[in-house]
């Protein structure tokens, strides 16, 4: 398997910076709902904790962690819960997404007042069904970094957009090829610091007598403000016609679990 390359792993201590004497209210006049850029930085933030040992220890990996690689990071304002998500060593893109929340405190402040988001690369699988059926799965985020969120509950949300494209090919029926598209969504709890960082993407699509939808959820949990659950899978259902006869197959395949 080719070795990997981590992608950049951003800090927004300087944008925080700018907003902290400006006060809650004001930072939402400077910063919109729309990604910004350039992407400023770096800025330092301290790492503090990671999952497998040592995956955030070197610029490339061969081979890479299994799966995943789960940090956590912190400087005075700012507190990060990040996952780099690692293909599958058959898929042909090998390429890796970057998807991380940031709870925004004051100097002086035990709660968060804000939150931002950063979600950067691709995610693929190569994933061979019964029947001699081929999927390709490809999960991806343009590069995207906000700060400020919306009032949800006794909390702030923000969102990003998230891609995925998918291709399956059934023998002597046909190919299906989808794209959808759907949410990166990051909550922070401005009264407990419980926090979490979702996505939900689908893709559907039909082409002859096939027809396909392929879903791709991540979850990363915070069940205490230290204590994190973070896991991803695909969901596929797929039905065909072959000879007058259906084809139908339908399953959720693992991408990564564990907890911190």
């Amino acid at each position: 398997m080719p070795a990997l390359k981590n992608p950049m792993l951003i800090a927004l201590a300087g944008v925080y910076q700018l907003t902290v004497s400006a006060g809650v209210s004001e930072r939402k006049d400077m910063f919109s709902n729309k990604c910004i850029e350039p992407i400023p930085g770096p800025y330092h933030l301290d790492v503090v904790g990671y999952k497998p040992p040592g995956c955030l220890k070197v610029p490339k990996w061969n081979p890479p962690p299994p799966n995943y690689c789960f940090y956590l990071r912190k400087n005075a304002t700012l507190f990060n819960a990040g996952i780099l998500i690692i293909p599958n060593p058959g898929a042909q893109v090998q390429a890796m997404a970057a998807l991380e929340l940031f709870m925004i405190f004051s100097k002086t402040s035990t709660y968060p007042v804000d939150v931002g988001i950063w979600g950067k690369g691709v995610n693929a699988h190569d994933i061979d069904l019964p029947m001699g059926i081929k999927l390709s799965v490809q999960f991806s985020i343009p590069p995207c970094l906000k700060i400020g969120g919306y009032d949800v509950y006794s909390g702030k949300q923000i969102n990003a957009t998230t891609i995925l494209t998918t291709k399956i090919t059934i023998p002597d029926i046909g190919t299906v090829s989808t794209v959808g598209y759907g949410n990166l969504s990051g909550y922070v709890d401005l009264t407990s610091q419980n926090h979490h960082l979702i996505s939900h993407t689908t893709a559907s699509g039909r082409a002859g007598t096939i027809t396909s939808t392929v879903s791709y959820d991540f979850f990363n949990y915070a069940i205490s403000p230290t204590r994190y659950d973070f896991y991803a899978f695909i969901d596929v259902q797929i039905s065909a016609m072959k000879n007058g006869l259906l084809v139908y197959y339908e399953k959720r395949h693992p991408v990564f679990g564990g907890g911190y």
